[in-house]
């Protein structure tokens, strides 16, 4: 996976899956991404994980948690990342409890601190920070939206519309499930375009006002997002489904 660690617009996705055995291994796995110190709380094996799509500046992976684990850090490189939940208990993250309601964020700078009940399966996505920034300036999304994904913040949690988690999570697990199969129909730009915007819609959590025209780009954002998740994969890669 060291090829995954540029940062640079790509022109290709690189798929793959990596199964070990031990959380200091998980944690290795994602070293060029993260700066982790990774703890099992309890006693038993640790088989787990990791399925990922990455482009050269966008990385998306599904990981699983056997065991309870602890884990504090920081995101490396300017990036910026979310946690999607998939299954199991709720995840703890900097003292807040997470849902489709309200996600786990960090930005580089920001110091994580995580804690993962067994059986917890989740999506992190990581994009590059100044560009999520310019785009959300560019959509014409509210003070309080560009607030919560400005490197000054003061929260790291943030509030999300459910029902657009929701899609997200679909369609992430449709493109995690046909990049496992081999069967992947998505160009680099639009997979860096979908999760661009999707991370976007999901944090917009204000109603556009009609007829201006950042809610004329508001829409056509959701428009293009809900077509593009349509296109992502093909047949039964598109019905939501776990390993």
């Amino acid at each position: 996976m060291s090829s995954l660690g540029s940062k640079r617009a790509g022109t290709q996705i690189l798929t793959g899956t990596v199964a070990r055995g031990a959380i200091e291994d998980m944690a290795a796995t994602v070293r060029q991404f993260f700066s982790l110190d990774a703890v099992q709380l309890e006693p038993g094996d640790y088989r787990c994980q990791i399925d990922f799509v990455a482009t050269g500046s966008t990385f998306l992976y599904r990981e699983n948690y056997p065991r309870r684990t602890h884990l504090r850090g920081e995101l490396l490189g300017d990036r910026f990342g979310v946690a999607i939940p998939l299954a199991g208990p709720a995840v703890r993250f900097a003292g807040e409890e997470m849902n489709s309601a309200c996600i786990a964020s960090a930005m580089t700078g920001e110091e994580m601190d995580l804690f993962v009940e067994a059986g917890v399966r989740q999506a992190v996505v990581l994009v590059d920070r100044e560009m999520l920034h310019r785009r959300a300036e560019a959509s014409g999304l509210p003070a309080h939206v560009l607030r919560a994904l400005d490197c000054r913040r003061r929260r790291m949690p943030l509030d999300t519309r459910a029902e657009a988690v929701g899609k997200f999570r679909r369609s992430l697990v449709g493109l995690l499930n046909a990049a496992a199969q081999g069967d992947l129909r998505l160009e680099a730009a639009q997979f860096e375009e979908f999760v661009m915007n999707s991370i976007l819609s999901a944090v917009d959590v204000s109603e556009a006002p009609v007829g201006l025209p950042p809610a004329c780009i508001l829409v056509r954002r959701a428009t293009e997002m809900e077509s593009l998740s349509e296109s992502l994969c093909v047949g039964q890669n598109l019905k939501e489904k776990e390993h």
